[in-house]
């Protein structure tokens, strides 16, 4: 059969089996009280009318041109995934000799809106409403499923249960006397203690052995076993019961949301468990697929769309099960204990869960025993599952061992590399050290020249334009070296936090520009007196960096401006310095790498410089938490700067005496 209609095929065969339980009869014998202190009523003691308007009213059903359209129920309600309500009749012809009190019981526990009406033997109608839309306190027990207490006269007795889900329509109704009810909450919740016990000790033995062996099918399979248990709780009725008995919706939410999520890394633990993406790419494509679905529906839940959702996520599990022949043929034929154990516990699981997603899906009876085959199903992969992981980390010890061996010694030859590496980053300060004495000598030689030689009107300007070009050059050669020390240093290099004001330190920095490039730079400070806590040193590298990139990517003799200004940023106050030249715009394309290491600009080809400047002050200004800013402006050229925060040392900083107050207290403590 083609793949894409198999789900059309699967649909419609759940539509057919929905209706192989109903006949035309439109009259269905009355309970008989006298069977037992229990009563199933799946034997033809219901009828049903599907309201797929779901407006009508009890009055409304009552009307003969409704009741001739009820439909004959030979077994439990089961419809699959479909926003219709429901409405069940049956009738109780009560004797004298028998007894009076019974119990209604719905199952299963997360039928959202359940309503019953008692039409007595005088004509009385008495309502009823539970479902697990109802707050706990106000239901008539106790109980963690929906409940009705029933006094019976004796005479005929009338009833309509009208049934609305948002999930699985289907449904057990029972009689109970209420001793035999109480005695049999008793021992399922016993059980139902016992089941959850298993789970939790398994869940923290799993858990454990994650933590102490660092393997992560441990890992999965104890997130798994978490998520199961959630849905099965939620299933079952006890997260309404015990985590949430007034919030009803939380308890709804929490079923949908739980029942996704738990089949979502069912998908993610057996992929990692058969090695799929390995051994069966195709199965894995499958399991990928169903696991978004899984995601999805998680998703739909509080949009109220998990009906739509469920029906492809409970088809895509069944793919998933008939897909489970080839990656357990493959494990069988290892030989290995420790995969036929997994072979034992996911066929059996295999089976039993596939009995109850073919009975939500309605494609096979629903029944108490198909609700709680998932639960039972679990049982076995618990069981033996967990021994054949343990059986796999054995066998796999002595490979662990020589993985650690050689992760010991690549961490070795990792400490090596990174020792040479600091040894390379201390030779390099050290050099550029030993060089700060040549470049002093030299630019003193330059500056005494500057003034012993004679001044000859004809050659003046020739020689002081030489004497500029010495000068720039001694000082471009110390901005390579501080850009050395920073970049060998930054990682390390202590703050040295002092009270900087921006206008001063941005003078100072202009005047290390000489000749034509000292006459095209323009300072405008708003406010003379901004000042930030910055370690100044590394704060002027950046600025020496900004302004020489300004000048080298604009035009010549063009203007280039530093403007300094307060500004906030996120709520927090702080100062803008920024660079404005006349150049071209700056590519989209690299305009988020332009401050990465080693990156240039496009007309950079004719400019000196190793992609650094940039790269450097975006370190220095995030280290005082700050951001950098570059943006085209739309007259034309580029707009380059930062951001720093006024109260960066201690978050109320207002002036340079406070900062150099705090500064000494810290000093000193």
């Amino acid at each position: 059969m083609n793949r894409t209609r198999l789900p059309f095929f699967l649909l419609l065969l759940t539509m057919l089996c929905a209706w192989t339980g109903a006949s035309a009869s439109n009259a269905s014998p009355p309970v008989d009280l006298s069977e037992s202190d229990s009563i199933s009523l799946d034997s033809g003691q219901l009828r049903f009318y599907r309201d797929k308007t779901n407006t009508l009213t009890l009055e409304q059903i009552q009307s003969d041109a409704v009741q001739k359209n009820f439909l004959q129920l030979e077994q439990n309600i089961s419809f699959g995934y479909v926003p219709d309500s429901f409405w069940l009749s049956f009738t109780i012809d009560k004797q004298e000799a028998q007894a009076s009190l019974w119990w209604i019981e719905v199952l299963p526990p997360y039928l959202d809106d359940i309503q019953l009406f008692h039409i007595d033997p005088a004509g009385n109608i008495a309502t009823s409403r539970g479902g697990d839309f109802i707050p706990f306190s106000q239901k008539q027990e106790a109980y963690r499923g929906t409940l009705f207490k029933l006094d019976l006269q004796a005479g005929h007795h009338e009833f309509y249960l009208r049934l609305k889900s948002s999930s699985a329509m289907t449904a057990v109704v029972k009689l109970w006397q209420p001793e035999a009810f109480s005695n049999q909450v008793r021992v399922s919740y016993f059980v139902f203690g016992l089941y959850f016990s298993l789970i939790l000790a398994v869940f923290l033995f799993t858990l454990i052995n994650w933590l102490v062996l660092k393997r992560s099918i441990f890992f999965y399979y104890s997130f798994y076993l978490l998520l199961n248990a959630i849905q099965w709780l939620a299933i079952n009725g006890f997260v309404g019961e015990f985590v949430f008995p007034e919030q009803p919706l939380y308890s709804n939410l929490t079923l949908g949301i739980g029942l996704a999520l738990a089949t979502a890394m069912a998908y993610v633990f057996y992929s990692k468990l058969y090695e799929l993406k390995y051994y069966h790419p195709w199965i894995y494509i499958l399991y990928v697929v169903a696991a978004v679905v899984a995601l999805a529906t998680a998703v739909a839940v509080p949009f109220g769309m998990y009906q739509s959702f469920a029906p492809v996520m409970l088809i895509m599990a069944m793919l998933a099960v008939l897909s489970s022949p080839w990656p357990l043929l493959r494990l069988w034929r290892s030989k290995e204990v420790w995969q036929r154990l997994i072979v034992a516990a996911y066929g059996v699981f295999s089976i039993l869960v596939s009995i109850n997603i073919l009975a939500s899906l309605s494609i096979i009876e629903f029944t108490e025993t198909t609700l709680y085959m998932g639960m039972i199903s679990n049982l076995f992969h618990i069981l033996l599952l967990h021994f054949a992981l343990m059986f796999q980390y054995r066998d796999k010890a002595e490979a662990a061992r020589r993985a650690i061996l050689e992760t010991k010694t690549a961490q070795l030859e990792t400490e090596r590399e990174k020792a040479q590496g600091q040894q390379q980053n201390h030779f390099l300060a050290m050099v550029a050290h030993e060089i700060r004495t040549p470049i002093a000598v030299i630019d003193g030689a330059n500056e005494s020249l500057r003034m012993l030689t004679a001044v000859d009107e004809h050659d003046i300007e020739q020689k002081q334009r030489r004497f500029n070009r010495i000068s720039s050059s001694v000082k471009r050669l110390n901005g390579v070296l501080e850009m050395a020390l920073i970049n060998t240093e930054h990682e390390s290099w202590p703050f040295e936090l002092t009270a900087v004001n921006m206008a001063d330190l941005s003078r100072d920095t202009l005047e290390s520009f000489v000749g034509q490039g000292l006459k095209r730079l323009t300072l405008v400070a708003q406010e003379q007196s901004l000042t930030v806590s910055a370690d100044r040193r590394m704060l002027r590298i950046a600025m020496l960096n900004i302004i020489d990139n300004a000048l080298k990517y604009s035009p010549a003799l063009s203007l280039v401006t530093i403007n300094i200004y307060r500004s906030d940023f996120q709520d927090r106050d702080g100062v803008r310095w920024l660079v404005s030249n006349r150049g071209t715009n700056i590519p989209d394309a690299i305009m988020n790498t332009i401050f990465n290491k080693y990156q240039r600009g496009d007309n950079s080809s004719d400019q000196t410089g190793l992609g650094l400047g940039l790269y450097l002050v975006k370190n220095v200004i995030e280290r005082h938490q700050g951001h950098v800013i570059v943006e085209n402006l739309p007259e034309g050229g580029t707009q380059f700067g930062f951001w720093l925060p006024i109260d960066y040392l201690t978050g109320v900083t207002k002036s340079a005496d406070d900062i150099s107050t705090i500064k000494e207290n810290d000093n000193a403590s």
